[in-house]
């Protein structure tokens, strides 16, 4: 989605804020894997997936989103919040393995979105989204993730399914992501891989988690940091799978 489209559905009040019982829930899968302050929301129309923005992000000159959300909506919007749309459809289903998926898919755009403002080194994209596809494979079916309700199988295929937008996946390899084994196994998750090479054990889904788990409430520039940190030192140290196939 682009700018102009958003803004536009913003000004037509096809945005509200997302509520009820299965919306917490929701919150608190978000909370065990995102640690940003998130701003949900429910697009009646005029989505199909997943999206998500930082609050700053210009939708005018000198007009920012947050600021856009706090005058149409009365929203209070947290300096570097981000801001996560689901679609009606996405929204409709309250069982948990739904709203597994449905965080899969917002933690994948995250990323991706973190991607796109060069968090990451830029010969190494691919390899990281991979690194970090593994590890939050791996969190997802720690404790903490799983005190907050989150399906892991569920949540590592929606992970998988917002990663398949990067060029380096194909849609033979992303449907890795929905396959019977992604509900034990984090390797599953990692859809730039070729078939074969699942095989080999990932040490990133082994180590990275623990690093990946920090204190609630960053803003996103903080986060993106955070990923760059986490990514580059497994990069640095051989933490990371190898990729040599793919030119990485």
């Amino acid at each position: 989605m682009t700018i102009g489209p958003l803004l536009e559905l913003v000004w037509q009040g096809a945005l509200r804020p997302s509520s009820g019982a299965a919306e917490q829930r929701a919150q608190r899968m978000l909370e065990a894997v995102l640690p940003v302050r998130t701003i949900s929301l429910t697009a009646s129309r005029g989505m199909t997936a997943a999206y998500v923005q930082p609050e700053n992000i210009e939708l005018m000159p000198a007009l920012s989103l947050g600021d856009v959300l706090a005058e149409e909506l009365d929203l209070e919007v947290p300096y570097g919040a981000l801001v996560a749309i689901a679609p009606a459809n996405l929204a409709a289903s309250p069982d948990d393995e739904a709203l597994s998926r449905r965080t899969g898919m917002v933690l994948g755009e995250a990323l991706l979105g973190a991607m796109e403002r060069g968090a990451f080194p830029l010969a190494h994209e691919g390899e990281s989204l991979d690194i970090l596809a593994c590890a939050y494979g791996a969190l997802a079916g720690g404790p903490e993730a799983q005190r907050s309700g989150l399906v892991a199988g569920a949540f590592r295929a929606g992970l998988a399914a917002s990663l398949s937008r990067h060029p380096a996946c194909d849609q033979q390899v992303a449907a890795v992501g929905t396959a019977r084994d992604a509900a034990t196994d984090p390797r599953a998750t990692r859809p730039f891989l070729d078939m074969h090479e699942l095989g080999a054990a990932p040490e990133a889904a082994q180590v990275l988690p623990d690093l990946l788990r920090c204190e609630a409430g960053l803003d996103h520039e903080a986060w993106m940091a955070m990923l760059s940190k986490t990514v580059c030192a497994a990069l640095a140290d051989g933490t990371a799978p190898a990729l040599s196939r793919r030119g990485f």
